[in-house]
């Protein structure tokens, strides 16, 4: 999948791929409703890394199932908002 984040003014702020095989799949427990979940964990910098605002971000999310029948992949898009709240921690972002 490709995940995308903007800002709440839709200025895009960084992208980063995560590649998830079917043996990953196969080692993920699912929850009561069949549903698996992925923790992705954002250092809250753009691409150039700077530290971004707080504030509310969205994240496009590109899913895709590459087919080995098929040279174009199956995408879904899902859009989400995410808070993110800005603290110093000893005088540093």
């Amino acid at each position: 999948m490709i995940i995308y984040i903007y800002d709440n003014a839709g200025t895009f702020v960084m992208s980063r791929t995560v590649d998830i095989t079917q043996a990953d799949l196969a080692n993920m427990n699912p929850d009561q409703l069949d549903r698996i979940s992925i923790d992705l964990q954002w250092n809250h910098r753009t691409m150039q890394g700077n530290v971004v605002a707080g504030g509310v971000y969205i994240w496009r999310i590109v899913s895709y199932i590459r087919i080995n029948e098929r040279s174009a992949p199956i995408m879904q898009n899902q859009l989400f908002k995410l808070g993110v709240r800005a603290e110093l921690e000893d005088g540093f972002f």
